[in-house]
């Protein structure tokens, strides 16, 4: 059942046999959403068969959970409410003490309460909680995730949790705030998406997490020089950070980078370990670029440039100095030549079936070949597509 797409998938197996009746309302999975009840109303012509159909509905609604929470100990409920009126959560949900994960809009009495009453908190995630300005953790020894995201009122941040593994932050708005995260030395993954970030303060982050090794920064707009020196890292993201002006990349093992912006920042960098790249290059205004070794320090040798501009693509076998038009949204994909030649074909033009593919290559190579072979052993009654929905062909007989 953990396999099925939905939860109507799941409830389709009732049909299989008696046994299989009522296995389905186990599954660990279930989100009760009263939204959905109250949008099966249409068709309805006066409000006395609208509020006699929301009644049954939300009758139904309630028989449905008590019978299904019977069987289970995980809970994730949407309420849908007056603007001038809250939903008081039983307290002793927040006793619950077999609680892993929890998801609330809370302020910052009940974030203590809950934090004394649920010792094995693993997941801890807040999300457009309005009105929580003060949030710390302490004394969760098993907390392994938070995210904060969107919390437009918080101003402090103190964390004491020193197995924290993932730690994401995402702030919309320009305010001041304080973060601490200093105990939190098994940290492996970072995400800020922080437009008020700068440079001391990240480098102040980033000294305090030794096992780090998935760092993402998006839209911070106010790092302009910053260094990411770590043995660890082995996914490094920058997304739309408007005014880095040099990034200075001291990762050895890095495995994947993704890079989306106007130009390229990088004073050094110089993977060997590196097995996927993706530059997505916006207009800047300056015409040509160039992507040069020189720039970006990349070694040619075992790997393969993909550029895609518009509905084009070019496959640099052995990329040296390219030039690149000036072009919108030029996307640059840079896969290690240990994957396989023919994946790589068929994921570009599965993937994204370009009007015109060009390679660049030396007259050993396999891939005009390979092209040319897959469409010349193409199938009449292509076995190939039947996978597709809706009856969308594969890129052989489209």
């Amino acid at each position: 059942m953990g396999r099925l797409r939905c939860n109507k998938d799941t409830a389709r197996t009732c049909i299989l046999s008696k046994r299989w009746r009522d296995i389905w309302t186990s599954f660990s999975s279930l989100v009760f959403d009263q939204r959905k009840i109250i949008g099966q109303l249409s068709g309805l012509k006066t409000s006395s068969e609208v509020q006699t159909r929301i009644q049954r509905n939300m009758k139904m609604l309630a028989n449905y959970v008590d019978e299904t929470l019977h069987r289970h100990v995980e809970l994730d409920l949407a309420v849908t409410l007056d603007l001038h009126k809250g939903y008081s959560l039983p307290q002793c949900v927040l006793a619950a003490r077999t609680i892993t994960a929890l998801r609330l809009r809370v302020n910052e009495q009940m974030i203590e309460n809950m934090i004394r009453a649920c010792p094995l908190l693993e997941d801890f995630r807040l999300i457009y909680a309005t009105g929580l300005k003060v949030f710390k953790v302490s004394n969760l020894a098993k907390l392994k995730r938070i995210d904060l995201h969107t919390c437009s009122e918080l101003k402090e941040v103190n964390l004491q949790a020193p197995n924290l593994e993932t730690f994401c932050y995402v702030v919309l708005k320009y305010r001041s705030y304080k973060i601490d995260l200093s105990t939190c030395n098994a940290l492996k993954s970072l995400t800020l998406e922080d437009a008020t970030l700068k440079d001391e303060s990240f480098q102040n982050h980033l000294s305090c997490f030794p096992a780090l090794e998935k760092l993402v920064l998006s839209k911070c707009n106010f790092l302009k020089n910053i260094t990411i020196s770590s043995y660890k890292v082995k996914i490094l993201i920058l997304r739309e950070c408007k005014q880095l002006e040099e990034a200075d990349i001291i990762s050895p093992n890095l495995l994947s980078f993704e890079y989306k912006g106007e130009k390229m920042p990088f004073t050094s960098l110089n993977p060997s370990s590196l097995k996927e790249a993706k530059l997505y290059f916006k207009p800047s205004g300056q015409g040509e670029s160039r992507l040069r070794n020189e720039d970006n320090h990349t070694p040619c040798r075992g790997l393969k440039l993909v550029v895609r501009s518009d509905k084009n693509i070019v496959i640099y076998e052995r990329p040296k100095g390219i030039f690149l038009p000036q072009v919108y949204d030029l996307k640059l994909d840079v896969v290690k030549s240990s994957v396989d030649l023919e994946d790589l074909l068929d994921y570009i033009l599965r993937t994204w079936r370009p009007l015109t593919l060009s390679s660049l290559s030396t007259s050993r190579s396999r891939l005009p070949k390979l092209v040319c072979k897959k469409l010349i052993t193409r199938e009449k009654d292509p076995s190939c597509c039947t996978y597709n929905a809706s009856g969308d062909k594969c890129w052989r007989h489209f």
